[in-house]
């Protein structure tokens, strides 16, 4: 195995309202033979039961893609639906994340109910530090694809780790390299890691 690429999400709170992005890009070698940055974010309120998202788009080298929620004629969302972005974090805000066994999720081309799988509790070593984590997989609609996350006690079920199998049966794989809360997220080159491990909002 070898790094094709990075990816970096950012979550901000403010007056009951969230905002999530990700930016992901291939570097290295790979970057020679195929550049590639997919930007995708979800907007949406922040209620007791978690996220609720309004809006999701995706950006594929700096174009529109087709993957949209929540705007114009796009799909729209029932109660307790996720998007594509949303659903990683989801979770964390769950009572209990093995209790829930289905999850409604809009990637923005189609609209399914997703199974979810509990594995067992995993302790992970990452580049963030070692980590107790939840080992979770939802299965995609194809015999082959699938969705595991690795979701951290210590950062409120916060995914350390997500793995992607698509459907040709190749494995894409994130891990937390360094995870900054409050005033380091919102300002990363002024520290390495956060004194207090608990996820705070970050003020937009």
């Amino acid at each position: 195995n070898f790094a094709i690429g990075y990816a970096e999400h950012r979550w901000t709170i403010a007056d009951g309202r969230y905002r999530l992005t990700s930016v992901a890009e291939t570097t290295g070698l790979v970057w020679l033979f195929k550049s590639v940055r997919i930007e995708m974010e979800s907007r949406g309120l922040l209620t007791d039961s978690g996220l609720q998202p309004q809006v999701f788009s995706v950006r594929r080298n700096g174009q529109p893609g087709r993957e949209r929620v929540g705007e114009g004629d796009a799909l729209p969302l029932d109660d307790g639906a996720q998007d594509l972005l949303s659903f990683n974090y989801q979770l964390g805000y769950l009572a209990d994340a093995g209790a829930v066994d289905r999850l409604p999720i809009a990637t923005g081309k189609k609209y399914e109910v997703y199974r979810l799988e509990v594995i067992g509790d995993e302790e992970l070593e990452l580049p963030s530090g070692a980590m107790r984590t939840v080992h979770l997989r939802a299965p995609g609609t194809s015999s082959r694809d699938s969705t595991e996350l690795w979701q951290a006690y210590e950062y409120l079920l916060l995914p350390v780790k997500i793995r992607y199998l698509d459907a040709q049966g190749a494995a894409y794989v994130q891990v937390a390299t360094r995870i900054l809360v409050g005033d380091d997220a919102a300002d990363p080159a002024t520290a390495e890691s956060a004194d207090d491990p608990r996820p705070q909002p970050v003020n937009e």
